[in-house]
């Protein structure tokens, strides 16, 4: 196993989340590969200085401003107003409405000039 495939499964290996196999296979790279074994020591010593962390909460108004910024950009695709009209929609169905009462009234009626 190389080194990027090694740390790649460093936080599974640490949570315990690695088969026996995946653990055997990492355990016999961090025996031969120093740099890994420092790495990995790295990776513990930071996942330790992050449990004390306290959650910092942003600034009120750092949603709004992240908001605007992604509506600026995406154009108002995305947080934009939702204001869509059913136009076409509402149009299709009064002319398949009207189709179909027509249809209805033209076989109900059977015209007789129809048949001439």
């Amino acid at each position: 196993m190389d080194h990027e495939a090694t740390q790649a499964l460093f936080s599974a290996y640490v949570d315990g989340e690695l088969t026996a196999a995946e653990r055997a296979v990492v355990d016999a790279h961090l025996a031969g590969c120093e740099a890994c074994t420092a790495e990995l020591a790295t990776f513990r010593s930071t996942l330790a200085a992050m449990r004390g962390a306290v959650p910092v909460a942003p600034p009120d108004a750092f949603m709004d401003e992240l908001k605007a910024q992604i509506r600026a950009r995406s154009r108002g695709r995305f947080f934009g107003a939702r204001r869509r009209g059913y136009g076409p929609e509402i149009a299709s169905l009064v002319t398949l409405l009207i189709a179909v009462g027509v249809y209805v009234l033209l076989s109900v009626m059977q015209p007789t000039w129809l048949l001439r």
